[in-house]
């Protein structure tokens, strides 16, 4: 869900919400109207108004952290809910620039998810080297739902020789039995594969 989407439910919400709240205390305007207090009728208003915004304020936050992780809400509105914490494997041609025999030798790889209906963040860890999402966006077609990221990669120090700073772009599959796959390509002529699983959860 985009983020001007959202601003737009959460408006009629508050549109709606004010409105109950008038007809609800309709006597109350009236009858500063008739006696001639305009001052407090509009006093009332605004109390009504400002009502109506804290009611949605507090919705939206919640509904944004909180709410939308409900998996019935999450499929009505086509976002995945990942879990925090993934480990898996990496598979580069990088070791091998041929790229035959890709998967000849895996990296074992952890990757994290900060996720809120708005916002979502991603990094990967190796021996080598951290990766930190750019900017990553969740899409979904007639295959599924698919992650698009571009992501800054910064190797250790004592490999950088090697294995340059560099940038790069992953396109994954969050599949239905949690897992996600997919490949990634780099500025630096390279591509390969990962496969993630989900860890389990700490008691």
């Amino acid at each position: 869900m985009t983020t001007k989407k959202f601003l737009k439910i959460l408006i009629w919400t508050t549109i709606i919400i004010f409105s109950l709240r008038l007809l609800l205390s309709l006597s109350e305007v009236t009858d500063k109207l008739f006696v001639h207090d305009t001052i407090g009728a509009v006093y009332v208003l605004f109390s009504f108004a400002s009502e109506a915004i804290t009611i949605s304020a507090v919705f939206g936050w919640l509904f944004n952290r909180y709410l939308w992780r409900n998996k019935i809400i999450s499929e009505l509105i086509g976002v995945p809910i990942l879990r925090k914490q993934y480990s898996g494997e990496l598979f580069s041609n990088y070791d091998n620039k041929s790229g035959k025999n890709l998967k000849r030798k895996p990296h074992e790889i952890e990757v994290s998810f900060s996720q809120t209906l708005l916002s979502l963040s991603m990094s990967l860890k190796t021996k080598e080297s951290k990766s930190q999402s750019v900017d990553i966006a969740i899409k979904q077609d007639g295959s599924g739902q698919k992650l698009i990221a571009t992501y800054f990669n910064e190797p250790g120090a004592m490999v950088r020789k090697r294995s340059p700073i560099h940038y790069g772009t992953a396109l994954l599959c969050v599949n239905d039995d949690g897992t996600i796959s997919g490949n990634y390509y780099t500025d630096r002529g390279t591509f390969g594969e990962l496969e993630l699983k989900p860890k389990p959860k700490s008691k």
